[in-house]
């Protein structure tokens, strides 16, 4: 070991650093790993360079052990050593096996292997000594003071039990059983003496949870993390790991798959809608816009205005209109609103349907009350004779101009129709002027989504309005039957 300008006794180049511990042995092939991947220097490099990082990757990319090393380093680095360093697992057992595998790569480091202290020596404890919840790291700057890594499970409890920490590793928190959020909270407050360093590396679940918040705000500009994503084609690329393993393993997860490999936050069987048509859906609503047209242009398209109303609940009133143009289904309205009493919605409905030469209006059937009134102020028809179990596929050549829907009957159908309508690129949206429809098409996922009966999670986001009303103004657009030869 060497001493450096500002007093280090190894490498913060990590480049430097991986040479003097000792290379990796890979777990496939069983060679030394002279070189690790580009993405791995660059998640290295930059929790030297920075106090908060949050890397969403797949499993199986050497993550986890490359942020154990770089803990390592970070304790024999001069303003590391001596504090104590906390290791997060979703289970206090894999936390347990984090440390077991700290400690393997420490004591088959030439270099570093009698840094770990096995039994107390002069100036230490008796206690002070590593064991299986704690490694203690000799301190070559002083002695008497030694380095502690401790491993901790997803418990809120044990998360602010510690004084001295600097560094925070957080791993795979995604998988944990219970809500973690008041772990994470609690390892901040442990930073607040040390300004130290808090690195979360995790595969991503379901779009919801703590981690999901911290991505969202990281990505928003809205906390000081830095932000990392690394999909399995990375390692991929880097050989570290095989395609014909990843073809393997698509077969034998199939839904699950983006879980452990895609680094995207898609629950269990896929958001109902995935990060890239929600994207190509953007993207097509900036080309439209390069097109403007005239009000007498945009008169004569055909639209379709869905209606979820609420009053009296913590329900939102939201309405949504879609018109067809150019062969894409392009959002021009949506809108939540709270606070209002009957009378007003059906005349605020009344005159958005004026406005835009709404074709057909499609309304939640649960407030048949509303689409009553609005039957009676469009002199449409109350007689729904005709309109009871009718095919999903048939409902848009209904005679009337108000339709009531049952979410009960045709809820998931409405929810298939949109997929299908997103994969093949039939929807444009303007985020600038949609972010609140936006943000719920992005969140909206599905319980039980293999079972027999899944529906729209609606415990996690909330009522998701905006989206319900989407759905059902899209009721109106069908596809063309594809005849067989």
């Amino acid at each position: 070991m060497f001493t450096d300008t500002i007093g280090n006794v190894v490498y913060t180049d990590p480049h430097l650093f991986y040479q003097s511990f000792g290379y990796l042995t890979h777990p496939f092939t069983k060679q030394k790993v002279e070189h690790l991947a580009p993405y791995q220097y660059e998640s290295w490099r930059d929790i030297i360079d920075y106090k908060y990082n949050i890397f969403i990757k797949s499993n199986k990319i050497g993550l986890s052990t490359l942020a154990l090393m770089a803990l390592f380093q970070n304790c024999m680095l001069k303003d590391g050593a001596g504090n104590e360093k906390l290791v997060i697992a979703q289970t206090s057992k894999m936390a347990k096996e984090h440390l077991y595998t700290l400690r393997q790569l420490i004591l088959s480091s030439e270099t570093f292997k009698n840094t770990m202290i096995m039994r107390p020596g002069r100036y230490l404890l008796r206690d002070e000594a590593t064991k299986v919840t704690e490694l203690f790291i000799h301190n070559p700057y002083r002695p008497e003071k030694p380095t502690r890594v401790i491993a901790l499970g997803a418990s809120a409890a044990s998360s602010v039990s510690w004084k001295n920490v600097d560094f925070i590793l957080v791993s795979d928190i995604t998988k944990a059983n219970i809500d973690y959020t008041e772990v994470i909270d609690g390892a901040f407050t442990r930073l607040a003496m040390t300004r130290g360093k808090f690195v979360i590396e995790t595969i991503p679940r379901g779009p919801r949870g703590k981690v999901y918040s911290l991505w969202q705000d990281c990505l928003a500009g809205k906390n000081d993390f830095k932000p990392h994503k690394y999909p399995v084609e990375m390692a991929i690329q880097a050989g570290l790991i095989s395609q014909e393993f990843i073809d393997e393993e698509k077969r034998r997860l199939g839904p699950y798959f983006n879980e452990y490999y895609g680094a995207e936050f898609i629950s269990v069987g896929g958001n109902v809608f995935s990060e890239q048509q929600i994207a190509d859906a953007l993207e097509a609503a900036s080309v439209l816009n390069q097109k403007p047209l005239n009000q007498s242009a945009i008169w004569s398209f055909p639209k379709s205005m869905g209606i979820d109303p609420a009053f009296g609940s913590d329900s939102m009133f939201a309405i949504v209109v879609t018109q067809m143009r150019n062969g894409i289904i392009e959002v021009i309205y949506a809108e939540e609103f709270t606070g209002m009493d009957h009378e007003k919605m059906c005349n605020l409905c009344i005159n958005i349907m004026h406005r835009y030469n709404i074709t057909k209006c499609y309304v939640d059937m649960q407030m048949q009350s509303v689409s009553d009134k609005l039957k009676l102020m469009q002199n449409d028809s109350t007689d729904e004779k005709n309109t009871k179990n009718v095919p999903f596929d048939q409902l848009r050549l209904s005679e009337y101009k108000i339709n009531p829907i049952s979410f009960g009957k045709y809820g998931m159908q409405m929810i298939q129709h949109a997929q299908r309508i997103f994969s093949e690129k039939y929807i444009a949206i303007d985020e600038n002027r949609f972010a609140n429809l936006v943000a719920q098409l992005k969140t909206a996922t599905l319980v039980n989504p293999s079972g027999e009966r899944p529906e729209l999670d609606k415990d996690t986001y909330g009522t998701m309005d905006l989206f319900d009303a989407f759905r059902l103004s899209l009721v109106n657009y069908g596809f063309k039957a594809v005849e067989e030869s």
